[in-house]
């Protein structure tokens, strides 16, 4: 089975990433917070409390970078998906 971590929104084309390995899995969700972070600005309003989370993230701890995705899923700009395909 492979498992893809999918990306888009109604500004951009959808983008996927092979996630069927933990490295794989963890390069793509560092690559997805990356976009949203730096792209779409997501977490501008976590700077002013100096969060931890927000700081361990951005220096690419895996952990926390699934934490801010898991709490932003679902917000504009933030609708990511993970699929299950099947040979």
């Amino acid at each position: 089975m492979k498992e893809i971590l999918t990306y888009g929104n109604r500004k951009t084309d959808m983008i996927g990433w092979d996630i069927s390995t933990q490295e794989l899995k963890d390069k793509a969700f560092s690559e997805l917070f990356k976009i949203l972070d730096e792209e779409w600005d997501i977490f501008s309003y976590l700077e002013n409390a100096e969060s931890k989370v927000l700081l361990n993230a951005r220096k690419g701890d895996s952990k926390h970078i699934l934490k801010l995705l898991n709490l932003t899923q679902g917000y504009e700009y933030c609708d990511w998906n993970t699929l299950t395909l099947r040979s």
